[in-house]
């Protein structure tokens, strides 16, 4: 999840990112450090609907904080995308 939010591009990539804040994992539930092998091999064994799950739920909390209409249309996401 850490790796969506951020816009990581790839393993390596987000292992520089939590290089950086490396004093704040442990208490993330990530112990004290990442690696590239270690990540490669927790994606390869989780199911995928583990975080499709997960989505939907950040989804319908967004929604519930939300203060307009916007994000109440059923079937309809809101993709942010940051541009380059």
């Amino acid at each position: 999840m850490f790796g969506q939010l951020t816009n990581r591009e790839s393993l390596r990539d987000l292992i520089v990112a939590t290089e950086a804040h490396s004093g704040k994992l442990y208490h993330l539930g990530m112990g004290k450090s990442v690696t590239r092998s270690n990540l490669s091999k927790a994606n390869e064994q989780r199911d995928y609907r583990i975080f499709e799950e997960f989505a939907y739920f950040m989804i319908a909390q967004a929604r519930s904080k939300r203060q307009t209409d916007i994000l109440n249309s059923e079937g309809t996401f809101m993709l942010l995308i940051r541009q380059r």
